[in-house]
């Protein structure tokens, strides 16, 4: 016993002393090395490769410390390299075949993997094969423990060098893990069980991963795993697992099925995606932070959340839901709630950047919430329930699923605005609801059926209502049915897409049907083309297709109607029927309709059909450049025919003006088999745009090689000439003869001539295309001067052109174009001018955007026109004008400026020493602009009539200023401020007005003209505003207004217009109040609201129909003819002239009428006699210069006159009475007159009546009056007697021996003619016949004494000019002759503003039979208390003749005189104020 105590005792003090004395070895720091390169050599022996190991220091009993350790591949590139290994290694447990590790610490290791090329192994493969187990029949348990590993600065790099480098991006393929430090509890790994805690583990990962912090608890074996505290941070990142539980049987074939069953939860997570950014590239621009709560649980065969919560930081994105879904594997089923998904507008913007594949539609929702619910069973059956609400509109889902596959449900949609989700103007909000129904079919596609309606749809503006909607897809057939009831659009559409066989050919069967009953596009803001139009007809289509070439069947459109509109008639088509297809291997296409009908047959291409014709000109002009390089090949031979009858459908359909007289006919035949061509066209008659032109002929034929083309026409012009235009063509062998002639046969400008080229086309020595284009000789006739075209050459190629010396002159007049222009920067083209009109430059550069004229002396020189093309030219230009406004002449300088792609122009325009225009800027017509601007100094403003010529004859003055002439060059504007000093003549009313010193102020688009004073002729001021649009200086429109209190308006002197043609009116008219002008296009409006101030005349021509050209208002008969009375001659109307020539003159008059104007008619041109008439009344007139001249309303005479001549010896001037009336309806000509006249004549003896002796021996005074009625084209007049001094009796003895109106005329053109009453021979006394004097005596005396009064008044009218005075004189004989005759003294005048007016007679009587002359003194003087003389105050005296008493009495009287108009006793009583307010 004592022996094996000392043995153990031996021995372990024996392990311990070894130890120590290893121990202390190891410390060595020979032996650590000695150690370190044994241990490197049996690992380099069992790898098979380099191995250095720096040393290994052997701590107490288990521990192991190896310090620098390096192992190398295979191609001796560094593999592994650790600075410390240290492990303390349990050696018990080794007893038992177990691996119990204490502590492990790994410092600074760098591992270094990679893989050559695809078929290459990894260089770490051989390490792995090398500690393989050779024995593969036995397996030795795995059991394995590290209490502790710890891991510090650590690296890992895999590459596999053959596949592309992904910077930023996570690629398993290129791994750089650095940074690596962890801290590791493995407390056990078995074949069958892993319990690993991860306390820290912290990594960088160089396409930008960062992991903070990784820790987690895993327990796991062949029954249930547990992981516990799973959480992963990165720097603005969380994931935290809280326990993540599974139970499951794993046999050795795997997991058993069914046998699965989990659960787990995720707390207190949030996620930044942007950090992802390494894996999803998408997701850099998702900063927010996105939290997430949720937990699960489940089987193998089911998965159940029975909660999802998922928001961001600011709730843009919020998702709340839950759910579940098994038999996925199978028939799936399921039941999910989507109690809430709500996404931000801007959320929704940042992740359509993020996600470009995100339809853009999405994003322009505006902020969208979704609620949704859908189920499915096992058997297939199920539903779908969601309710969508957007920043765009509403919807609501509702559909469900039989088990049978088949589903039916309903889709509303509620003001679902189109515009912002499919970012479009056109579109409006949407408003529907549709029904679907149909059935699912395994592996084919769904029959589905829609049934609808579109209660509203908004589109370009307009809401349309009522669209119903019915279709479906079934067994591959499309159909449709469309419904639609609206306001604008009533129409019925059916419609069938199929597949089809057809001479077995697989087809499209397309099948429609629309009856379109109303459309209004305009009213549907759709187009203005129609205008307001309504379009009605039948389209039917019945097609079999694949592509148009092999379509077969027809289209038909019938009935077809455009409404009339106030500009277009309107327009039915009955028929047009297209039918297409193929006959005995011949291709057809065939048009009938009722305005033409065509015909295309044989073999054709519609893909080749222009190839062929562009084929047969390149076969005659191979190297022509304006044809393709390439050569499409063409296998076409077919027949064409064209008639066309009508050309209204153009016109109404298309807005092209083309009429058609008579029918236009085409035929062509193309076979390009044998490179044949015919064609014959004629157009006998047509207009094009209100052009007509007649014997159109186009003739082209390719007999042989060559191709022959004539055509010609002829236009008809607007003065009755016409011009004749032809061009012959010839091509064959590369070259290209022409000759282009025209004549207009017009003798005073004559336009003719003959331009004959020959083009030759080759390639050069170069091999380059190449044209060589011979002028010949010609002569041209151009406004009938003779231009001689000399004989030249023009050779162009590539990049090279020459010119022979073209010229074309007029004795001075040149254009001659020489040189080369080429790369070379020393050839240039020179282009010489002399008096060469600038309109024709500008026709040759195709610009009219403005106007210049005037005659081009100078050269322009041009280079480098192949490269950086540079120009410049030195050019003055005699008589020139802008806008046809005189300029003077201008000195112009322009530069190609090539940097700018511009013409620089520097111009002074000179009219003398006080009148120039500086003009500077540039044209560009690269750029399509222009930009001019122009200093006036003393600059005439004539330019400005081009503008206003449509109603002012002239425009004459200067202006100062700056202006500019601006914009591209379809869209030109002026623009600046002109101070001017001018005149302008309105030429509907022949005004000249002044303009001193006043600003013109041009924006764009508009001439504005604000409160400018102007002056006529006298003087007198008024006030212009408005101004004159255009667009772009064309499509001219004006718009002025004048207010003025007293300015002259209207001046014209005679009926004779300024062009020489005769008009109905003429006068001086003074007017205040407000007038507007406006004009557009060829119409100008005037209105006119004035009222005539004193000086105002406007004569009217009543004799203009001849109605009164030599008229006799008295028609004498004898006694015994049955007709009496007077009579009126009617003549033809001739219609009024015009003062314009193709303007069409509108003038709306508002007249306030009062009597400071004359209105004055001529009733006979033949002894001038007018009726001058001065009166109130509000009158409305229109006048039309090529229309007719309307007058409405009533003028009530206050006063005037009417010097009427009878039998064109008898001149009288008859004075109306107050209150006539003339009432215009219209025709001024059939105007109602009502209006009585009178004249005086005084000392009328009534013995010449022969009615008794008492008569004998005193006069009276005698009122001839004139009746004037019926109309100015026919007037009715009557005369009648008055004799104011007389009373009643005697009045009707005077009367009573007047027998009827016949007699009646003739006693009162004998008293106006003789001044005595016509004795008539049945009524003479015998017995007092020796006791008168010779009645013919007397006659003549008093004719004399009526003779001589006339010649007084009219000396007295010449001395006094006033027209509120009148002053006469007056004498006539009595029954005695001169021994008793009266002279009177006559006046007649206004005061006070024509309120007091004078009337009176002053003289005597020379009475043989009295001891003294009898006095006269008549007068009345009356005062108008109301304007309108309704209420008056008068007074007056008169003298009374007493013929039975034989004495003279004078009456006296003052009185109130009170007028009314009434139709009725209730109007006489009632007040005008008391209507008013009635009405109101």
């Amino acid at each position: 016993m004592k022996l094996l105590k000392r043995f153990v005792s031996w021995t372990i003090w024996g392990v311990i002393l070894l130890n120590v004395a290893l121990m202390t070895v190891s410390y060595i720091p020979q032996a650590q090395n000695y150690l370190g390169s044994k241990v490197a050599d049996a690992i380099a022996d069992k790898l098979g490769t380099q191995v250095s190991i720096g040393r290994v220091d052997l701590g107490l009993f288990n521990r192991v410390i190896i310090d620098d350790v390096r192992i190398k591949d295979q191609q001796q590139q560094d593999m592994l390299r650790v600075g410390r290994l240290s492990v303390r290694l349990e050696l018990l447990p080794l007893l038992d075949g177990k691996i119990s590790i204490s502590s492990a610490q790994l410092f600074g290791a760098h591992l270094i993997l990679y893989k050559e090329n695809e078929r290459s192994k990894t260089n770490f493969q051989f390490v792995l094969d090398s500690l393989a187990s050779k024995d593969t029949t036995s397996h030795t348990p795995l059991d394995l423990r590290i209490n502790s590993l710890i891991v510090r600065r650590t690296s890992v790099t895999y590459d596999e060098k053959y596949k592309p480098v992904t910077i930023g991006v996570f690629n398993p393929s290129h791994l750089k893990i650095s940074d690596l430090s962890a801290h590791i509890n493995l407390k056990a790994l078995t074949d069958d069980s892993l319990n690993v805690n991860v306390k820290r583990l912290e990594l960088k990962e160089r396409c930008g991963l960062v992991v903070k912090r990784l820790k987690f608890h895993l327990a796991a074996g062949r029954k249930q795993s547990q992981l516990e505290n799973l959480l992963v941070e990165l720097p603005q990142s969380r994931l935290q697992i809280d326990t993540l539980n599974a139970t499951y049987l794993m046999t050795d074939s795997g997991l058993q099925k069914g046998s699965l069953d989990y659960y787990g939860k995720i707390s207190n997570t949030s996620i930044t995606p942007s950090e992802l950014v390494c894996f999803v590239p998408q997701l850099k621009g998702l900063s927010n932070r996105l939290s997430i709560a949720t937990s699960f649980n489940g089987t193998d065969t089911k998965v159940t959340i029975p909660s999802l919560l998922i928001a961001s930081a600011g709730h843009e994105l919020d998702i709340n839901a839950h759910g579940w879904v098994a038999d996925w594997q199978k028939r799936p089923s399921w039941s999910v709630q989507l109690n809430r998904l709500a996404v931000s507008e801007g959320y929704l913007a940042t992740l359509a950047n993020a996600f470009p594949q995100i339809p853009e539609e999405l994003t322009r929702m505006g902020g969208v919430q979704l609620s949704a619910e859908s189920e499915r069973n096992q058997q297939g059956a199920g539903n779908l329930q969601a309710d969508v609400h957007t920043g765009a509109g509403d919807a609501k889902v509702d559909m469900n699923l039989a088990a049978d596959q088949s589903f039916a449900g309903t889709v509303e949609v509620a003001a679902l605005n189109l515009q912002q989700l499919l970012a479009s103007n056109d579109l409006g909000k949407l408003t529907t609801t549709l029904a679907l129904k149909g059935q699912l079919h395994e592996g084919q596609k769904p029959d589905v059926n829609v049934d609808g309606i579109i209660s509203d749809f908004d589109y370009k503006g307009y809401t349309y209502h009522n669209l119903a909607l019915n279709g479906g897809y079934n067994q591959g057939v499309i159909t449709g049915n469309f419904d639609i009831n609206d306001l604008n659009l009533e129409a019925q559409i059916t419609a069938e897409l199929a597949d089809q066989h057809l001479n077995d050919k697989p087809l499209n069967s397309i099948k429609l049907q629309a009856n379109i009953e109303r459309y209004n596009p305009h009213a549907l803001h759709l187009t203005d083309q129609w205008g307001g139009a309504t379009l009605s007809g039948q389209l039917e289509a019945n097609l079999a297709a694949r592509n148009l070439n092999d379509a077969q069947g027809n289209i038909r459109l019938s009935n077809f109607n455009i409404s009339a509109t106030e500009q277009h008639p309107a327009y039915r088509l009955d028929n047009l029927n297209i039918t297409t297809g193929h006959t005995d291997g011949i291709h057809f296409l065939t048009v009938k309709s009722d305005f033409a009908d065509a015909e295309l047959k044989g073999q054709f291409d519609f893909n080749t059909l222009a190839g062929s014709f562009v084929n047969l000109l390149k076969s005659k002009l191979p190297t022509l450049p304006i044809l393709p390089a390439t050569t499409t090949k063409t296998h076409n031979n077919f027949v064409v025919r064209l008639m066309v009858s009508k050309s209204d459908w153009l016109r109404r359909v298309f807005n092209v003006d083309l009429q058609l007289r008579q029918p236009v006919t085409l035929q062509a035949r193309v076979n390009d088999f044998t490179n044949e061509l015919y064609l014959n066209g004629d157009i006998p008659s047509f207009a094009y745009n209100g052009s007509w032109y007649s014997d159109g002929y186009i003739n082209i034929s390719s007999p042989a090689d060559t191709m022959r083309c004539n055509l010609n026409i002829r236009k008809q012009m607007d003065d009755g000439q016409h011009l004749d235009l032809g061009l012959s063509a010839h091509a064959a062998n590369n070259n290209l003869t022409t000759s282009l002639y025209w004549d207009n046969h017009n003798e005073g400008e004559r336009m003719s001539g003959e331009l004959n080229t020959i083009m030759q086309l080759y390639h050069n020595v170069a091999g380059k295309q190449e044209a060589h284009l011979r002028f010949m000789p010609s002569h041209i006739i151009l406004r009938g001067e003779g231009w001689d075209v000399e004989p030249s050459d023009v050779l162009y190629s590539d990049k090279f052109l020459l010119v022979d010396h073209f010229s074309v002159q007029h004795g001075r007049q040149h254009i001659i174009v020489d040189g080369i222009a080429s790369k070379n920067a020393t050839d240039s083209l020179t282009v010489d001018l002399r008096e060469v009109e600038v309109g024709y430059i500008l026709d040759l550069v195709n610009f009219h955007s403005v106007e210049f004229s005037g005659k081009a002396t100078g050269k322009a020189r041009a280079w480098s026109l192949f490269d950086e093309f540079k120009a410049n030219a030195d050019l003055t230009v005699d008589e020139f004008k802008f806008e046809r406004g005189r300029m003077g002449v201008l000195h112009a300088l322009a530069n190609w400026n090539h940097e700018a792609q511009q013409i620089d122009i520097h111009a002074v325009a000179d009219d003398g020493p006080d009148a120039q225009t500086r003009i500077n800027g540039y044209v560009s017509p690269v750029h399509n602009t222009i930009d001019l601007g122009i200093e006036a100094d003393g600059t005439s403003i004539e330019f400005m009539h081009n503008f206003t010529k449509s109603f002012l004859s002239s425009i004459t003055g200067h202006g100062k200023g700056l202006a500019r002439v601006a914009g591209t060059l379809d869209d030109i504007n002026l623009t600046g401020k002109l101070i001017v000093d001018g005149e302008a003549t309105v030429t509907p009313l022949n005004t000249t007005y002044k303009l001193v010193r006043d600003t013109v102020v041009m924006v764009p688009n508009e001439i504005e003209l604000r409160h400018m004073p102007i002056y006529d002729a006298l003087g007198n001021k008024a006030i212009l505003s408005g101004g004159i649009h255009h667009q772009s200086l064309t499509n001219l429109s004006f718009d002025l207004f004048v207010e003025t209190d007293n300015l002259l308006a209207y001046d014209f002197k005679d009926f004779t217009n300024p062009d020489g043609s005769e008009s109905t009116f003429y006068g001086t008219v003074y007017a205040g109040g407000n007038v507007s002008i406006s004009g557009h296009g060829n119409d100008v409006i005037i209105d006119c609201n004035v009222t005539p101030q004193p000086g105002s005349v406007f004569v009217y021509n009543a004799a203009s129909p001849d109605a009164i050209s030599n008229q006799e208002f008295i028609t004498w008969e004898h006694p015994d003819t049955t007709t009496v009375g007077t009579t009126a001659k009617l003549g033809a109307t001739t219609p009024a002239n015009t003062r314009a020539d193709d303007t069409d003159i509108y003038i709306n008059f508002q007249i306030n009428a009062t009597p400071n104007a004359a209105l004055k008619l001529l009733m006979d041109e033949g002894t001038k006699d007018y009726i001058t008439l001065y009166g109130n009344g509000s009158i409305r007139a229109s006048f039309h210069n090529k229309g007719s001249f309307n007058m409405f309303g009533t003028y009530t005479v206050d006063h005037g006159t009417y010097g009427i001549t009878i039998q064109n010896i008898i001149k009288k001037n008859f004075t109306f009475n107050r209150g006539g009336t003339i009432v215009f309806g219209g025709d001024p000509y059939q105007a109602a007159l009502n209006l009585q006249a009178v004249y005086t004549v005084s000392g009328v003896s009534l013995s010449d009546l022969n009615i008794g002796n008492s008569f004998s021996s005193n006069t009276i005074r005698v009122n001839c009056l004139m009746n004037i009625g019926g109309q100015p084209a026919a007037p009715q007049v009557d005369f009648d007697l008055e004799m104011p001094t007389v009373n009643a009796d005697e009045q009707q003895m005077v009367r009573s021996v007047i027998n009827g109106q016949q007699e009646m005329n003739q006693q009162v053109v004998y008293l106006l003619a003789i001044g005595r009453f016509y004795n008539q021979g049945a009524n003479n006394s015998t017995s007092a016949t020796g006791e008168r004097t010779d009645q013919t005596s007397l006659a003549m005396q008093s004719f004399l004494s009526g003779t001589l009064s006339s010649q007084i008044n009219t000396l007295i009218n010449q001395f006094i000019k006033n027209d509120n005075w009148n002053f006469g004189a007056n004498i006539s004989t009595g029954n005695e002759g001169w021994h008793n005759a009266e002279y009177e003294g006559i006046i007649n005048g206004r005061m006070l503003n024509n309120r007091l007016l004078i009337n009176g007679q002053f003289g005597y009587r020379d009475n043989a039979t009295q001891a003294n002359p009898s006095f006269i003194g008549d007068f009345d003087v009356q005062y108008l208390l109301y304007p309108n003389g309704n209420l008056a105050l008068k007074v007056y005296n008169q003298t009374n003749d007493r013929y039975f008493t034989k004495s003279s009495l004078n009456t006296q009287g003052i009185g109130l005189i009170m007028k009314k108009d009434f139709n009725g006793i209730r109007d006489l009583f009632s007040s005008k104020k008391r209507k008013r307010k009635e009405k109101k």
